[in-house]
């Protein structure tokens, strides 16, 4: 058992770093995906540039 388990102050100062942490977390989350489909989408656009390379 913690030794700040019954320390409200402390309690308090936990659930506000795990909320900020938390939202940290999401808007990396968002941010990567944001950069992934960004990542795909070009990968996307070389492809079909090489396969109509490829056809010529």
């Amino acid at each position: 058992m913690s030794n700040y388990d019954n320390d409200s102050e402390m309690k308090e100062v936990m659930q506000n770093f795990n909320k900020e942490t938390e939202q940290r977390f999401y808007e990396y989350d968002k941010h990567m995906i944001k950069n992934r489909q960004k990542c795909k989408d070009q990968c996307d656009k070389e492809i079909q540039q090489i396969i109509f390379k490829m056809q010529n």
